[in-house]
């Protein structure tokens, strides 16, 4: 029997490329389920161990003001739904003549083991969102209690950008975002 190497190798290489990618499909999902997100094809009804500690505050970038408090897991999902299936192209830098539309912190609890591990109580992040040239930018930047740092800058789509200025309309109650974290059980 005539043993083919060739073809063995490439079985081999093969498997084992399969065996990574669902290795890092399965962390990615892991992460995801940590900061209370899920891919976007299961997000249809809220999981099990959805994160409900989570908080995102819409801003008029004007006054520097909340204009509205989101925690309800449903409007959470879908923003992070259309967030993950928006058509969006990842850029160097943002043009010149920008214009500062919408601001969007977003607060969640951090998962025990983390916690345990060092990590902040509350992982912070801010989105902003803005116009130039009639193209549509959002930029994000990780918040820690010494540092800011801007980790992505995006080109979007007119239709998400519809979507995220549509969060601020209507009339809400905001409290003081001490007292939603006091209600997770952190002391900020």
């Amino acid at each position: 029997m005539r043993i083919r190497w060739k073809q063995i190798c490439c079985i081999l290489g093969a498997c084992i490329l399969c065996t990574g990618c669902f290795r890092y499909r399965f962390r990615y999902d892991q992460w995801l389920r940590a900061y209370g997100l899920m891919p976007s094809e299961e997000i249809q009804e809220i999981p099990e161990d959805f994160n409900y500690e989570q908080l995102i505050e819409v801003f008029n970038p004007v006054d520097a003001k909340p204009i509205r408090q989101i925690t309800e897991p449903e409007v959470i999902m879908e923003y992070t739904n259309r967030g993950i299936d928006t058509s969006k192209k990842l850029i160097d830098s943002l043009p010149e003549d920008i214009e500062i539309l919408l601001v969007l912190d977003e607060y969640a609890k951090t998962d025990e083991y983390f916690v345990n591990k060092g990590y902040e109580p509350i992982t912070h992040n801010k989105e902003v969102l803005c116009k130039a040239n009639d193209e549509y930018y959002l930029y994000d930047e990780q918040i820690t209690t010494s540092t800011s740092e801007l980790m992505y800058i995006y080109q979007i789509d007119e239709s998400f950008a519809s979507y995220l200025l549509g969060l601020c309309e209507g009339e809400y109650r905001v409290i003081d975002k001490e007292k939603i974290f006091e209600s997770w059980g952190i002391d900020k």
